[in-house]
């Protein structure tokens, strides 16, 4: 009966020291992720390390111009303008393609091909086309053109003061320190009504075509930032200039006292609850509570370990030092593979769900950025696994050393003749 309950003693042991291993593994990993994931410090350092505040006027303006110039109808007429679509043309293209293969393209699950757009054709064609949501003065604008514009407006200093007060804003309702999130916008406001806002829209206009000689006798009449036949969307002559930069001020000024003194990023909790949302500050909190509170299992399956099988310090030492050695090497080699997968899986991933007209410095960028995030959060995972394994190859080599150490003083104490 006692080697059955030895035994049984031992398996519970086993299998306590197994889910140990298990638990510990999983529990590091969220350790490091509520540690280190809601600290704003990481987004910030990771935002000047990868430069992204000197570089953004030119990302943003990379983006600008393909978003402004894309045209979503040139590859998939058939998913282009569909919600406004009648239920008669819905149904001609139906018939024309079959149910199944325009319920397909219609979800841009894939192109159509040729022989598809041929059939199409006399459908779409009595459906009226989706008019651009962008103005035509706009598509005047070259990618370096939006570059001089942001460089003005937002400056380096000025972006990262914006960034960095948006974090610190965001972080602090998501953990409890603020009841909301706001973001102030006088600093913007004042340099958009300065100088740098005039050069703004001097720069969209020379980027415009000359004005006619209608267009410049009108053009003091006011300027207004609305409809596109509008005589200030036009180039003036480069003499004009200094004469309209007080009429393009004051325009400037009425727009800029509509704009709020401050953002509302995230709104109060009873705010977000009113509306039927759920507070994200509650959700986070939960969140990082069971995170806190995780490390409890493992701790009770090392503590069912000792129950079950610890019955001297030697035993103890290698009972606990060959579950930590473990959790740490698996946690040593899980974070040292971590950075390479991304490399081979997430990047091939996000290339193929990303759209096709994204600039690639801006997919290049958005790489550098996660791939950056994920380093931060690997490296104090490699240390507090390599600080684990350390402290468990430790125990195993005491318990080595009071097993060699023990066998040594039997060895003194046995009489003679028992040794002959």
């Amino acid at each position: 009966m006692r080697k059955v309950l030895n035994f049984l003693a031992k398996a519970m042991a086993i299998l306590c020291a197994i889910l140990f291993v298990i638990t510990s593994s999983a529990v590091i990993l969220l350790f490091t992720v509520e540690q280190h994931i809601f600290d704003a410090s990481i987004y910030k350092q990771t935002l000047v390390e990868q430069q992204i505040y000197a570089r953004l006027p030119g990302l943003a303006a990379e983006m600008l111009v393909t978003s402004i110039n894309n045209d979503p109808c040139s590859s998939n007429p058939v998913a282009c303008g569909a919600e406004s679509r009648s239920p008669e043309s819905q149904a001609c293209l139906e018939q024309a393609l079959g149910s199944e293969a325009y319920q397909i393209i219609l979800r841009n699950e894939r192109p159509p091909t040729q022989a598809e757009l041929q059939r199409a054709k006399p459908c779409l064609e009595e459906s009226s086309p989706a008019e651009s949501s962008q103005p035509s003065f706009m598509k005047n604008l070259t990618a370096k053109d939006w570059e001089t514009i942001l460089s003005d407006l937002l400056p380096p200093e000025g972006v990262q003061a914006i960034m960095e007060q948006s974090l610190d804003q965001v972080f602090a309702y998501l953990n409890g320190e603020s009841d909301r999130a706001v973001l102030s916008m006088i600093e913007s406001k004042d340099r958009l009504s300065g100088e740098a806002g005039v050069n703004a829209v001097l720069q969209i206009l020379t980027a415009q075509p000359a004005c006619s000689e209608e267009q410049i006798r009108q053009l003091f009449t006011g300027i207004s930032p609305g409809e596109e036949t509008k005589p200030f969307m036009c180039k003036p002559p480069a003499t004009l200039i200094p004469m309209i930069k007080p009429g393009i001020a004051a325009e400037l000024q009425k727009l800029i006292a509509k704009i709020p003194d401050q953002v509302e990023i995230l709104p109060p909790p009873a705010a977000s609850t009113q509306s039927g949302a759920s507070n994200p500050a509650q959700v986070v909190q939960t969140a990082r509570m069971i995170m806190r509170l995780s490390p409890i299992l493992p701790i009770a399956f090392l503590l069912g370990v000792t129950i079950f099988a610890v019955r001297s310090l030697r035993g103890w030492l290698l009972w606990w030092g060959i579950p930590l050695l473990i959790v740490g090497l698996i946690g040593i080699v899980f974070g040292l593979v971590t950075m390479p997968m991304y490399d081979i899986l997430f990047i091939p991933f996000l290339d193929a769900h990303l759209p096709q007209h994204i600039p690639a410095v801006i997919t290049d960028s958005m790489r550098g950025l996660v791939g950056n995030l994920l380093h931060s959060l690997v490296e104090p995972m490699v240390l507090y696994n390599l600080i684990l394994a350390v402290i468990g190859l430790a125990m195993i080599v005491i318990s080595l050393f009071i097993r060699r150490k023990a066998k040594r003083e039997a060895e003194e104490t046995q009489p003679p003749e028992a040794s002959a």
